[in-house]
């Protein structure tokens, strides 16, 4: 079996473009995910968007996938309750039931850290596709 090598981040580093995930929390009391992410500028100013996602609709449920996939690279049954981005190009992974994990020091490998980040970068992306959608729909018709 591999040993698991640590990945060393440089907290300065900019690892990727927006959209970042910043947050991400299924709200059991809502059904739905909690995202908050690092916009596009085209799409908001804002250092930070939230969006929710209902759990049973197309985004809420690619959502889970790619939470899923992220999981199964620990080799994790529990599932992800939490995400949480702990600066530069590290994140924190709260399982339900099971010690958290870090990017960082946990990871078990560099592909899987790639792969991480690819999944990463679908839920900002969903997210950012979410939160365009409820804005254009809080617009009024002219």
């Amino acid at each position: 079996m591999a040993e698991a090598i640590p990945l060393q981040l440089d907290p300065k580093a900019h690892l990727v473009e927006p959209p970042i995930v910043d947050f991400v929390y299924l709200d059991p009391t809502r059904r739905a995910y909690v995202v908050t992410f690092v916009p596009e500028d085209r799409v908001s100013g804002a250092e930070t968007e939230v969006v929710v996602v209902p759990e049973n609709s197309s985004d809420g449920r690619r959502i889970a996938l790619q939470l899923g996939w992220l999981a199964s690279l620990w080799n994790q049954v529990a599932p992800i309750e939490r995400i949480v981005h702990s600066g530069g190009g590290d994140f924190e992974f709260q399982f339900k039931g099971a010690p958290s994990r870090s990017l960082s020091d946990l990871c078990p490998s560099p592909e899987a850290t790639h792969d991480a980040y690819r999944f990463l970068q679908d839920i900002a992306m969903t997210a950012e596709v979410a939160f365009i959608q409820v804005q254009r729909a809080q617009q009024p018709v002219a």
